[in-house]
């Protein structure tokens, strides 16, 4: 009885053993589809914290006049709400590590 329930347990480790190396293919290939089919991931470092730093700026155009004729326009920069940048960092990893490490970013939303 004990050797049936020895070789039983034997069985199942090795039956574990065997799923757990399947799961961790599924993980990878998983993780390789994704980088197929979401070209955002692949999108370099430098790149994606441009994008962030320009997402950060909104630029707003205002007309104003000078005794009324003639009208000019100035196109001012203002910073968007920090929660922005913030969001950002919440979306993947690889979004947090480059928003985290982009001090221009960091320091637009602290003035």
């Amino acid at each position: 009885m004990v050797s049936v329930l020895s070789l039983m347990i034997k069985d199942t480790k090795t039956i574990l053993k065997t799923v757990n190396k399947l799961r961790d293919v599924l993980d990878h290939t998983t993780t390789d589809h994704l980088r197929l089919v979401s070209p955002v991931l692949r999108l370099p470092f430098e790149l994606l914290s441009e994008i962030f730093v320009l997402s950060a700026e909104q630029t707003v155009r205002t007309t104003l006049h000078r005794n009324h004729i003639p009208y000019f326009h100035r196109t001012y920069r203002v910073q968007a709400e920090a929660s922005g940048a913030l969001n950002v960092a919440q979306v993947c990893r690889k979004w947090r590590e480059v928003a985290l490490s982009t001090p221009s970013l960091w320091n637009a939303i602290l003035h």
